[in-house]
C-alpha cells in the first residue's frame, strides 16, 4: 500500500497551517476556475470549457444544442486529465494540435 500521498498531504497541510505555503484560501470552486483557465489556455472554446465544468449551456444555445453526448467535451476532459498528469509527474504539459500554428525557430 502506498502511504505516500497520504504523506503528502498531511505535510501540506502543516506546511499550510505554519504559514509556510504561499497560497491563499483555496475552495471546490477555485479547482473549477483553475480548470476554466488551464482549458482556455490550451485552446478549448468558452462554450465547450463550460460543458466540461458541467455548466449549462444559455440563450439559443441551449434550445437548439441538446445533444446527449458532446464528444468536444470527452476531448477537452481528456486533455485536462493529460494536463494534471503532466504537472503531477513534473513532465511538460500537452499542448493543443493545431493546423493554423506555425512553430517557429529562433535565428541568431
Amino acid at each position: 500500500m502506498n502511504r505516500r500521498p497520504q504523506a503528502t498531504a498531511k505535510t501540506r497541510t502543516r506546511a499550510f497551517k505554519r504559514g509556510d505555503l504561499d497560497i491563499k484560501r483555496f475552495t471546490p470552486h477555485d479547482t473549477r476556475s483553475t480548470a476554466k483557465g488551464h482549458l482556455r489556455n490550451m485552446g478549448i472554446s468558452r462554450e465547450i470549457s463550460e460543458i466540461a465544468l458541467n455548466h449549462k449551456l444559455k440563450g439559443m444555445e441551449a434550445v437548439y444544442d441538446v445533444r446527449e453526448e458532446i464528444p468536444e467535451r470527452r476531448r477537452a476532459l481528456a486533455l485536462w486529465a493529460d494536463f494534471l498528469q503532466a504537472c503531477e509527474q513534473g513532465t511538460q504539459p500537452p499542448q493543443p494540435h493545431s493546423g493554423k500554428v506555425v512553430h517557429l525557430r529562433r535565428v541568431a
